[in-house]
């Protein structure tokens, strides 16, 4: 949804669609079209394969790992 850093990435790199809080219409719409759009549909789903490895758990927990580890010495 809008409004998130999460939408900000949705919207830079192409990963789907972002749409107003609670706003059924919205959803509704870009769910009708992607299922008119395959070739964008097929697109995003290869942007998000590239960056979901970024949000794994053993990605994002890195920076916290160092942290931890710096803070132990």
């Amino acid at each position: 949804t809008q409004g998130d850093s999460f939408a900000d990435l949705v919207e830079r790199y192409q990963l789907g669609v972002v749409v107003p809080y609670q706003n059924e219409q919205a959803i509704a719409h870009s769910i009708l079209h992607l299922i008119n759009q395959p070739m964008q549909l097929q697109q995003m789903k290869q942007n998000v394969a590239r960056m979901r490895e970024q949000f794994y758990w053993k990605s994002v927990t890195v920076p916290l790992n160092q942290m931890i580890h710096q803070l132990s010495e």
